[in-house]
């Protein structure tokens, strides 16, 4: 029999306690309290009874203080409140400690909800309103006296709907490249006049006001229920702002009358709180993200949390459910390299001049329309210009052009092009109905480009058209008959013929000579020389590779349009641009804001726990081995 010496069993003692101490002492951090007292603030509470004639009596409204206007109130009865789920009995002047943070109060009876924040040591006040129907007057004798008819009285309007986001779309001009070349305009009137609005290709502008077109875009609203709604034409409202019948000044020139198309798309039930996203799915063709803007004359502004790069927008509507926003995208500058010539490029022979005499728009009178808005309010929007004009950022909008008899419409692309020869341009005008294809889009070379095009219509009149940077620009309402166009920059020339309610394509393509695109800088990478003065790719270069100059391989395009559409490039850079915006939470989905949660130093570490716990079993293991031992 094996029996264990006094030593050994007191060795098995002491390691017993000290795994025990391991136990308890991660688990007793775990209550263990630094003392601090947890910060608070006040919530004061007023109760009102309040003549609100279009409110049905009883109804309760919870809502920050001091926004009772000109009701006619009274001191209201105690209430009782859902505070975080605690329950409170509220009556009028009450006062609450509550912690520091964000709580929702909750009105028992009417389920009438508000989300108020608290500070520490300050005080919150809100209002719990009950609305009480107008006491009714009292019908007058009948007199044979006849009694004067009365101008009747315009009853209040409706307060608006809740849990709606309303959404303007703006196209600002080339001009106008990133989010500090936006910020730069000064005033809201300004930013909205340079950057006129843009509607879905399935909607019209509002007639007689400034806009940009159609053109295609898809954006969601994203509830504080994760919800999200995309953007359709059932959405569309059509709105035309002007400054006479508004009454108010925009550009600071009282003596013209600015009228814009503020047509705007309306998304219902969007669940109220924070936040509330609205998220780019698919910005104009060329377009990026670079501003963002509410009418001052509103409180929407103050829902406004944060932008991210790609254009994500998060609002915070817990106090405001009914906001407008103004979302402003604009061409994105042309990344595209231009493939280097393999031999000498032949000078150009003349280099295409702008014509000397710049085409005036038609002068035309614009008349208000008298529905117009009485006002740029929050459910105002601005929409793009029907004609194709991109109105310059002046205080007078471009007049619309206004043809005679059947009309059709001409869809303008340009290409800017590179050539080994000399500099030309060259208009490919398709017949009426007739889609473009691959070839018509010029070669591997060609990217979007932009400048005017000057068209010249059957009756002589000759009008400018001006291309932004996404490529291409659609006129409608032209003339049936044939017309001539011109490329101001290209001096390329042609011929097109309008049908009646069809659409004709034409492609405007300036091959530009090589020898006019400087070179781009070196910037030295990996593997090139490491001495200044060594010639690259020289015998003295330990990386040197022999090339034959008649027999240099060509590797394709770099960013070509494929055989499917011409829209698309191989790698598709839309892509990567998706991915690159990523440059915060804000454009994360589903982030906002929620309780506080248990830092991670203030548990226990899992890690010591498991540790204690294997030792622990071993400890009892070696015990029960030992037992065994001993009785045999």
């Amino acid at each position: 029999m094996i029996s264990f010496s006094r030593f050994d069993r007191t060795w098995l003692g002491a390691l017993t306690i000290a795994i025990a101490f391991l136990l308890v002492l991660p688990l007793s951090a775990m209550g263990q309290d630094d003392g601090s007292p947890t910060p608070t603030g006040t919530l004061v509470i007023h109760t009102y009874v309040c003549v609100q004639g279009d409110l049905a009596p009883g109804s309760v409204t919870v809502q920050p203080s001091g926004n009772l206007g000109d009701l006619d109130c009274a001191p209201g009865d105690t209430h009782t409140l859902d505070i975080d789920g605690d329950a409170y009995e509220a009556a009028d002047g009450s006062a609450i400690d509550l912690p520091v943070g964000d709580h929702t109060v909750t009105e028992t009876a009417s389920g009438a909800q508000l989300v108020v924040s608290i500070a520490e040591g300050g005080t919150t006040e809100i209002d719990i309103v009950t609305a009480a129907a107008p006491e009714p007057t009292e019908t007058p004798a009948a007199t044979d006296t006849p009694q004067p008819t009365q101008t009747p009285v315009p009853t209040a309007t409706q307060p608006p709907a809740k849990n709606q986001i309303t959404i303007v779309m703006h196209l600002c001009p080339s001009s106008i490249s990133s989010r500090a070349a936006f910020e730069a305009i000064e005033g809201f009137g300004q930013e909205l006049i340079t950057c006129p609005s843009i509607v879905l290709p399935e909607n019209a502008p509002a007639p007689g006001g400034a806009t940009n077109g159609r053109v295609s875009f898809t954006l969601t609203v994203e509830g504080a229920d994760l919800v999200g709604e995309t953007l359709t034409p059932e959405m569309f409202d059509q709105r035309l702002f002007c400054e006479a019948d508004a009454k108010r000044d925009i550009n600071n020139n009282p003596n013209d009358n600015v009228c814009l198309d503020l047509s705007a798309y309306v998304v219902q039930n969007v669940k109220q709180g924070n936040p509330v996203t609205i998220r780019p799915t698919t910005l104009p063709a060329g377009t990026i993200y670079v501003g963002r803007a509410f009418d001052p004359e509103s409180n929407d502004g103050d829902t406004f949390l944060s932008a991210g790069a790609g254009g994500t927008i998060k609002l915070n509507t817990s106090a405001n459910g009914d906001v407008t926003i103004h979302y402003f995208v604009a061409p994105q500058p042309p990344t595209a390299t231009p493939r280097p010539p393999t031999s000498t490029p032949v000078p150009p022979t003349a280099t295409p001049k702008p014509p000397t005499n710049t085409p005036k728009p038609a002068t035309a009178t614009r008349t208000p329309r008298p529905d117009a808005s009485s006002t740029v309010d929050a459910t105002s929007t601005a929409s793009p210009n029907e004609t194709g004009t991109s109105p310059a950022a002046t205080s007078t909008p471009i007049p619309t052009y206004t043809p005679g008899g059947a009309t059709g419409s001409l869809h303008l692309f340009m290409r800017q092009c590179f050539t080994d020869l000399a500099s030309r341009g060259q208009i490919n005008a398709l017949a009426p109905g007739v889609a473009p294809s691959q070839s018509d889009y010029g070669d591997g070379t060609c990217t979007y480009g932009a400048g005017t095009l000057i068209i010249t219509g059957p009756d002589g009149s000759t009008r400018q058209v001006d291309v932004p940077e996404i490529g291409n620009k659609r006129v409608n309402d032209l003339s049936a008959g044939t017309w001539s166009v011109r490329d101001s920059v290209s001096g390329g020339s042609g011929t097109f013929t309008i049908q009646a309610d069809t659409i004709t394509n034409v492609l405007s393509l300036y091959y530009k000579s090589d020898a006019l695109v400087e070179d781009p800088a070196f910037v030295p990478g990996p593997g090139d020389v490491d001495n200044p003065t060594e010639d690259a790719n020289s015998p003295d270069d330990p990386n040197y590779t022999p090339v034959d100059e008649d027999d240099v391989p060509y590797f394709g395009t770099e960013a070509g349009p494929n055989g499917g559409n011409p829209f698309v490039v191989d790698d598709d850079p839309e892509a990567v641009a998706n991915v690159a915006a990523i440059a915060g939470y804000d454009d994360l989905p589903g982030v906002g804001t929620g309780e506080s949660q248990m830092q991670s130093e203030d548990k226990p570490s899992m890690g010591l726990i498991a540790l204690a716990l294997v030792a622990l079993g071993m400890a009892i293991g070696g015990i029960y081995i030992r037992r065994k031992q001993d009785r045999e």
